[in-house]
């Protein structure tokens, strides 16, 4: 008997362990209870945070192991944001949004978003021909002919290729109407 319980708690613990899903149904399952626990005792605290608190203990306890529930608790995580929506919380408190006062609050929110989608859209194009047209307006002849080099002293030549190539470089961009701050440096 102690062998068969043995193996099921081994196949348990490896179904969830390796189970996304299962672990956020645990834990799922343990916020429920808290929640229930709440309801008929009275306290005065959310079932989520008595459900915190559970957990920690039975964390902390060794009752189960942290792998039971890193996955499960790193999806919920990852999607947090789908449980906070203000948007979201205001549909479900208020039945009137079900209504035609929600199809024009979608289209408010809608237009809105649109709109500042397309403003946005609008200056970023701006910008960028703001600045082509800043580039393209610079004197090419700052570029210098390669011609024959100083090479009698190491140092000159340095300079010279450096000024040379980055001379050579914003030319290239100026003409390709791109900035200078998006070349090789």
């Amino acid at each position: 008997m102690k062998q068969s319980l043995s193996l099921a708690y081994r196949s348990l613990k490896t179904a969830v362990e390796s189970s996304r899903w299962l672990q956020m149904a645990l834990l799922g399952v343990t916020w429920a209870v808290c929640q229930v626990v709440v309801d008929r005792t009275g306290l005065p605290l959310p079932g989520g945070v008595l459900g915190l608190f559970v957990l920690i203990a039975a964390l902390l306890g060794g009752w189960i192991s942290p792998s039971w529930i890193k996955r499960g608790a790193n999806s919920l995580i990852d999607h947090l944001a789908l449980f906070f929506i203000p948007a979201m919380v205001a549909f479900v408190s208020h039945p009137e949004f079900f209504g035609w006062l929600g199809v024009k609050f979608i289209v408010a929110v809608l237009v809105g978003t649109l709109s500042v989608m397309v403003g946005t859209a609008l200056v970023v194009d701006l910008a960028f021909r703001f600045v082509r047209g800043m580039n393209q307006t610079l004197p090419v002849s700052s570029v210098k002919p390669l011609g024959r080099l100083p090479v009698s002293n190491p140092q000159l030549l340095a300079v010279y290729v450096k000024q040379s190539r980055s001379a050579m470089r914003g030319a290239s961009f100026r003409a390709r109407g791109l900035s200078l701050e998006s070349g090789l440096e």
